[in-house]
């Protein structure tokens, strides 16, 4: 996180937006003392303001990563730091129009949708009593489930949308006909994730 790549990534390759991804666990925001938090909230921090400088859009990632941590495949066990963590931040850049907070990355394992959004319910409202921005909100099965979402989406809130994970080598046709009925059901959708 510094000005030149930043500046790399928006002037050379013409980039607009950029996800900072603070990882919970596995060392850490969620695992670390307070002066190794406040290090990470400081890099966070920092990367907004430089993207900021520089007219881009920024996506702040709760960046489970459940792959390789049991304990951090469903958003509710980092509850507490996460409410915490969106409160101050949200509060801090209140009069910025270009953050998108993303509340949770990939949920899976055992995670159900009712998991999320009892999760969602409690780190929305942190948000929005600061600022009504964009928040991204992550479904099951590593943000692809989209059906759980549909037929039990989260109500009272504006500015939601909910995060898709596409990566076409694995997901082949199968996602896109999900995304493309999602769509036309009217279900807002950001993909924060995509490859080959």
């Amino acid at each position: 996180v510094n000005f030149d790549t930043f500046d790399a990534l928006h002037n050379t390759f013409g980039i607009n937006v950029i996800r900072l991804s603070l990882t919970t666990a596995e060392g850490g925001y969620c695992e670390s003392n307070d002066e190794k938090k406040e290090y990470f909230y400081n890099i966070v921090k920092e990367g907004i303001k430089i993207a900021t400088k520089l007219d881009m859009y920024v996506i702040v990632d709760w960046h489970m990563v459940g792959a390789e941590d049991d304990k951090d495949k469903n958003p509710l066990t980092y509850k507490d730091e996460a409410v915490q963590f969106f409160s101050r931040l949200s509060e801090e850049f209140k009069d910025y129009n270009n953050i998108l907070y993303e509340i949770m990355n990939e949920p899976n394992g055992p995670t159900t949708w009712n998991d999320c959004k009892t999760y969602a319910n409690l780190v929305i409202p942190a948000i929005r009593k600061n600022t009504d921005a964009i928040i991204l909100v992550g479904s099951t099965q590593w943000s692809s489930n989209l059906n759980a979402v549909m037929q039990s989406p989260l109500e009272g809130y504006d500015n939601i949308m909910y995060t898709l994970h596409f990566y076409a080598n694995t997901h082949k046709d199968e996602l896109r006909k999900r995304a493309d009925y999602a769509l036309s059901k009217g279900l807002p959708l950001f993909i924060t994730e995509c490859a080959g």
